[in-house]
């Protein structure tokens, strides 16, 4: 689809690729704190997993995301750089 696209086109979306990012990074934080609120209201109690379940659980994305990654990487895109940001915000 995207090779469909005027180049005009496309170029609107990359100009605003920082845009969309931060802006879809401040809808999602938003969405999680107002449902950690409501579920708080409840008394929800939120834990933690244990890491090991943690790193189990992602290793089953990795392949996926690095094969992404490439992908975006080979459309002149920054993939790897994002998925080292995702991992570095995981770890935290």
């Amino acid at each position: 689809v995207w090779n469909s696209l005027p180049e005009d086109i496309q170029q609107v979306f990359e100009d605003n690729i920082d845009w969309l990012t931060t802006r879809n990074t401040e809808l999602g934080v938003a969405a999680e704190d107002e449902g950690r609120a409501i579920a708080e209201e409840q008394n929800v109690v939120h834990n933690r997993p244990d890491e090991a379940v943690v790193n189990e659980y992602l290793s089953y994305f990795a392949p996926n995301a690095e094969q992404v990654a490439a992908e975006l990487d080979g459309m002149g895109l920054p993939g790897s750089d994002m998925l080292a940001d995702v991992r570095a915000a995981a770890r935290k």
